[in-house]
């Protein structure tokens, strides 16, 4: 039997973390013979009467064989902690999990990899600023790869913008690898395949509780070499993200905002107490990581209104140019489109450069 297998289920048991699992697979030499300690009775370090009981359960074996065969079928990837392609970045933390599952086609290992993280009711300043940003690194021809936690808000529109300049981007979950959450980022998430994907710790079936967010966090901070907080409250998961980030001695950067604008009181907050460096432009990222612009030659790429555009994306742009902001539900009972029909319109027309998304499900036209 593989030794994913016997990984697998020793992540699967409840009490079992990530450093505890490590130091059990040490001392043993290999994963299927952490089962085989417990069987024989020998003094295994540090664990509970519990974890010894579940040790000898065949259960958590049989749901991992399960997990295995799910994958195979649907072509996610399986990896281990000490597998080559698993993200050497994360590998050295010593709170990795010993297995992600992987659906996607780029190397996990990138030249440079960026996250972009902040609040899930962004505003139109923060939603520019993430747009600008990864427009321009796609300007200066950085090999990067933007990471991301597929949320609402700037998550979703790091992940867009990268698709929109052709930089690969990988989103991570806090849920199984059955399950796109937020439904609504499906499209998104079909398209970041092409080139990115997506990357969970849990196993299928795992539904998307809160906690799971907060723990998910730290594959976001330890993937990458540096954190941006692009827009955050005084309190959130962006500000969680940071301060392991931080903790892992990755650079962390954050946009300022206003003063009093509770929008980007944390960014605020992380810059006033030194945990990350102000930043405006790309200019500042490559000027702290020492990352030269490999070219500045690339113009943002223009698409031509209403050429080689379908009959119903023509229609929706008709509508918007009118209106020039209009909402989802406007669109969906003017044009009589099922919804999500009428999102993976919007989201094509994103992709050409030709509307952007605004906060509220609201639409407006590319400058």
């Amino acid at each position: 039997m593989d030794e994913k297998v016997y990984l697998l289920a020793l992540q699967l048991i409840e009490g079992v973390g990530p450093a505890t699992l490590r130091k059990l697979v040490d001392f043993a030499g290999k994963p299927s013979a952490v089962f085989s300690l417990s069987k024989k009775s020998a003094k295994v370090p540090r664990l509970s009467d519990k974890i010894v009981a579940a040790l000898k359960d065949d259960t958590y074996i049989q749901k991992a064989e399960d997990e295995i065969l799910f994958c195979e079928k649907h072509n996610i990837k399986v990896l281990a902690y000490y597998d080559a392609d698993y993200p050497k970045r994360l590998q050295h933390c010593k709170d990795a999990p010993a297995v992600l599952f992987y659906q996607g086609n780029v190397d996990l290992n990138y030249k440079k990899v960026i996250g972009i993280v902040g609040t899930r009711n962004a505003t139109v300043y923060g939603t520019s600023l993430v747009e600008k940003f990864i427009e321009e690194l796609a300007v200066n021809h950085h090999s990067v790869m933007i990471v991301s936690g597929l949320a609402y808000g700037i998550d979703v529109v790091a992940h867009k913008a990268a698709i929109k300049n052709s930089i690969p981007t990988i989103g991570i979950m806090g849920t199984g690898s059955d399950q796109i959450y937020p439904s609504a980022h499906r499209n998104v998430a079909m398209q970041m395949m092409k080139n990115g994907g997506i990357i969970t710790e849990f196993s299928k079936g795992t539904k998307p509780d809160r906690g799971n967010f907060v723990t998910r966090n730290r594959i976001i901070a330890g993937m990458c070499d540096a954190i941006i907080v692009a827009e955050s409250a005084e309190r959130g998961g962006s500000l969680i993200t940071a301060d392991m980030a931080f903790s892992y001695n990755r650079d962390v950067f954050a946009f300022p905002g206003k003063v009093g604008d509770s929008s980007s009181a944390g960014c605020n907050k992380l810059i006033k107490m030194q945990k990350a460096a102000l930043i405006e432009s790309v200019a500042d990222i490559e000027y702290a990581m020492n990352w030269a612009p490999e070219s500045q030659t690339k113009e943002p790429v223009q698409t031509s209104l209403f050429e080689g555009l379908m009959p119903d994306e023509r229609a929706i742009l008709e509508l918007i140019i009118l209106d020039e902001t209009v909402s989802v539900d406007y669109l969906a009972a003017k044009l009589s489109l099922p919804m999500s029909q009428l999102n993976g319109i919007l989201l094509n027309l994103e992709l050409k450069n030709i509307i952007k998304s605004l906060p509220g499900n609201l639409y407006t036209k590319s400058l």
